[in-house]
């Protein structure tokens, strides 16, 4: 059966991977956000892997509409994020935004010519290597007994208090629980910097992103850091092990380590605002 390609259509773009893997490795079929197959487009050393998609249903201003619907985003978002993922296992790519949309294949054309260089030059950057992602969560009445146990100003305060009058110590105790609070906060980002420089042998990069909250984890313990990494290929099973290794090291701490991945690498591809 032959079909007939509409080229009024728009394309949607999921991501660019470098010409020479096509060889090597067979490109999947993926059906796209408006239920098309993919499509590769070629440019010297690059291609980009893209969906057909009513231009109608697919227009900025009835997107921007679409998007106030949560349960119109959150599918459709799973569903480009699966389409990348899928790349992702035979391909380096350079992922693509969500609704990253133009409106012929010209003006697609025109941007892998006129980027050509600073895309190629990123894919080469992006070539062997993974990201992961790595979150960690704390039991705060563990490390809040770690820092009084530990901290010098903390331990200074509490040696203080033993030799005041009991009137004193009451206000000395508030003066203390206070300062628990603010040498926890100072922990937490001494922890994030020595977990960092345990890891720096087994990673390319790193992007610190903002912590979520109960509401969003579902945890009794609070989420103290959220990093990802950028790792070679080639150093997985010893980065994994590092982790495992410092997680250890700060159990005692009340601490608890989730690291996920591979990932497409979102957070290491971005090349300008504008992208």
């Amino acid at each position: 059966m032959s079909v007939e390609k509409n080229h009024t259509d728009y394309l949607y773009v999921y991501g660019i991977i470098p010409k020479e893997e096509l060889s090597k490795s067979v490109l999947p079929l993926i059906i796209g956000i408006d239920q098309q197959p993919s499509t590769a487009m070629k440019f010297n050393d690059i291609v980009a892997i893209a969906t057909p998609v009513n231009p109608q249903k697919f227009s900025q201003q009835n997107i921007d509409s679409l998007s106030k619907n949560i349960d119109w985003l959150q599918e459709n978002a799973i569903h480009h994020h699966s389409c990348i993922e899928e790349l992702n296992r035979n391909f380096t790519i350079l992922p693509m935004s969500f609704c990253t949309i133009f409106q012929n294949e010209q003006k697609l054309s025109n941007l892998l010519k006129e980027r050509y260089d600073e895309l190629f030059g990123k894919l080469q950057t992006l070539k062997g290597k993974e990201e992961w992602n790595l979150k960690v969560f704390c039991k705060l009445e563990t490390a809040k007994h770690f820092v009084l146990e530990n901290n010098p100003s903390i331990i200074e305060l509490k040696d203080s208090l033993a030799s005041m009058p009991k009137g004193k110590q009451f206000l000395m105790k508030k003066k203390i629980d206070l300062k628990i609070g603010e040498e926890i906060v100072k922990e937490f980002g001494k922890w994030q910097a020595e977990i960092q420089k345990y890891l720096t042998s087994f990673i390319e990069d790193s992007s610190l992103r903002s912590n979520w909250g109960k509401d969003v984890t579902g945890r009794a313990d609070d989420m103290i850091i959220n990093c990802d990494f950028f790792v070679e290929k080639k150093m997985e099973d010893e980065f994994i092990s590092a982790i495992h290794e410092c997680e250890k090291l700060f159990s005692k701490r009340g601490c608890t380590f989730q690291v996920t991945g591979p990932w497409p690498p979102y957070h290491f591809s971005k090349m300008g605002s504008d992208d």
